[in-house]
Formats: C-alpha cells, structure tokens, sequence
C-alpha cells in the first residue's frame, strides 16, 4: 500500500504542476519496489507501480529541464513492460515514450510511438485516444496540418465523450498548436483563454505555462498586439519559474526573445540556456542556440 500511496500522490503532484515533488515520489517507489511484488501488485491493482511511476517520473524530469535523462527513464518502462509481458504495463510504458517525445518536440519518435500506442492500445480506449492526440501532433508538425487538425479535434470529441476530465490542460496545447498551424487564430486565442481558466479552476497546471505561451503566439499572429503577447509569455516564464520547470521556461525565453530581440530578454535567454546540461539535440534548445548565435 506504500507504494501505491507514493505513486498516487506523485501523480496528483504532476498533474498539478509540482513536478520536483513528482519525481520525489517516483524515486521513493523505484527505490522501494522488489521485483517479486510486481505480479501481486498487478493482480490487486492491475498495474505495476514501477512502470507506472516511470511514466509521471519520465514527464517531471523533462519538465524539470533534464531529456536525457528522463528519456533513459522512459525506455527503462518500456524494457520493463515486454519483460513482464503485461498488456496495461505496455500500453502505460508507450505512452510515456510517445509523450515524452512530443515534450522533447521530436516529431519522428512521437510519430513512431504514437503508431505503436494506436496499435497496441486493444482494450484501453483512453490510450488509443492518447495515440490520435499524438499522431494528430506530428502530422501537423510534418506539414500535413488539416488532416492532423481533424485527428486532434476527433481525439477531442472522442475525449471528453469518454469522461476523462484529467489531462485536459495537455490536450489543449494540441488543439492550440493545430490552430496555430492551420491559421485558425481567433478560435486558438479563445480556447487558449478557456483552457487556462479550466486548469487554473481545477488545479491541474502541468501545462499551465504552455497554455500562456501558446496564446501568446497565437494573439501575436492574430492581431500583432505585441504588449499582450508579451504578457502571456512572461506569465508563461514566471509560471515556469514557480514550477521548476526548466524546459518550460526556456521555451517560453525563446518566444519572448523573438518578440523583443532586446538586451533584456537575450540576458534571459542566454542566462537559461547556460543552466543546461544536457539535451542539446532537442528543438528548444537548438532554437535558444541559433537565437543567441544570431544575435550576439
């Protein structure tokens, strides 16, 4: 039952954006579990608190400005998984690979994953539903962003019809990305403002600082009022911040920084690409890079 309580709490801590606190829980339960566990924790609980715990550990230590290392903890749920060939177990472990791969912005792996997930989803119909939000993703970011879109609204619909009222704050980025792409800007910006209030008012703000920086760009495309993009990208910051959340945080630099192009901002951007250790091969920290190098 321990373990179980620190996988529970863990989870609600990711999901309300306490993402040091998250990954806190998941080394407690990496460092308790034994392996001879894992078939009566199944049994009572249908899953493995392990590989499950991976899954928010994977997400929080990415968040938390470490993609190496949390995607070493993502394929150590997947080797996990085929090991103990349980179906959940391996529906769980690729999901947090395709999750992990859209946080780490790599199109190919979170296409690939998301086919796998789709295909191996079976019984577990919110898994499935997971996969079209991520396919839906990649196929906007390839270029192909009308069918995308549809695959992201369908997922949408499919969603909520399935009562799932968490991870409603994640799903909405993808709305708001495909609306960015797809120049639908008016109605972005307003489900942008209508996804923040819903995760402020329901505690869940994993994605908080996303939710601002998107509607962010999205009123600088729609309107060019830059004074209100910028607001949004500094709350986005400021979230990120109070989060720990390094990889939010960055991102949110760089929109600021390609708003301004000032001295001020550049300090910032510069001051939070220094911090980093690792993951140099991700989009955002690429991006950050060739900022910095353009404007020295």
């Amino acid at each position: 039952m321990l373990l179980e309580a620190h996988f529970a709490l863990g989870n609600a801590l990711y999901w309300q954006g306490e993402f040091a606190g998250s990954e806190a829980q998941m080394r407690q339960v990496v460092a308790q579990f034994k392996p001879h566990q894992h078939d009566v924790h199944t049994a009572h609980f249908g899953h493995s608190p392990r590989i499950t715990c991976l899954t928010y550990g994977a997400w929080s230590t990415c968040a938390l400005g470490y993609p190496e290392r949390a995607l070493r903890l993502g394929e150590e749920a997947i080797a996990l998984a085929e090991e103990r060939n349980h179906g959940f177990s391996r529906a769980i472990a690729v999901q947090t690979l395709a999750f992990l791969h859209h946080q780490r912005r790599d199109v190919a792996e979170t296409k690939r994953y998301a086919e796998i997930l789709i295909q191996k989803a079976g019984d577990y119909p919110t898994y499935w539903i997971a996969g079209r939000f991520l396919l839906g993703w990649a196929l906007v970011r390839e270029g192909a962003v009308q069918d995308g879109m549809e695959m992201i609204r369908d997922a949408w619909t499919r969603w909520g019809q399935a009562g799932a009222g968490l991870a409603h704050s994640l799903y909405a980025t993808f709305l708001l990305e495909a609306a960015s792409q797809a120049g639908n800007l008016e109605e972005g910006r307003d489900q942008a403002t209508a996804a923040l209030a819903n995760a402020r008012k329901s505690a869940e703000r994993s994605h908080e600082a996303e939710l601002c920086r998107l509607r962010g760009e999205l009123i600088w495309k729609l309107s060019g009022d830059g004074e209100r993009a910028e607001a949004d990208f500094r709350e986005a910051i400021q979230v990120a911040r109070r989060q720990q959340a390094r990889s939010y945080e960055l991102r949110a630099l760089n929109s600021l920084y390609q708003l301004r192009q000032d001295h001020e901002a550049r300090e910032q951007l510069a001051a939070a690409y220094s911090w980093f250790s690792e993951g140099f091969e991700t989009e955002d920290l690429k991006m950050a890079k060739r900022l910095l190098e353009a404007h020295p």
